[in-house]
């Protein structure tokens, strides 16, 4: 992938439950960006960015208009849930 502004190459790990993410990818982008929603990450160099789960979700609901219908309706849910 690249960073349509910069042209830079971008990389991403995603990974769901206590999976750990991988720092090694760092070697392999200009930019990577590591997300997980429970587990952990080792140190990470100075091109890698680690997306907390609240910082997603904040995104998520302060830009609804670009999520898919299918998740807007995971959202409802959710917030009708309280949880």
């Amino acid at each position: 992938m690249k960073d349509p502004e910069t042209g830079e190459s971008v990389g991403v790990q995603v990974k769901q439950g206590k999976n750990s993410l991988d720092n090694s990818l760092s070697k392999s982008a200009d930019k990577i960006f590591l997300f997980t929603t429970q587990g952990s990450v080792s140190p990470v160099d100075e091109n890698v960015t680690v997306i907390q789960p609240e910082d997603l979700f904040v995104f998520v609901m302060t830009n609804e208009n670009l999520i898919p219908d299918s998740i807007k309706m995971w959202l409802y849910f959710k917030q009708k849930s309280g949880s």
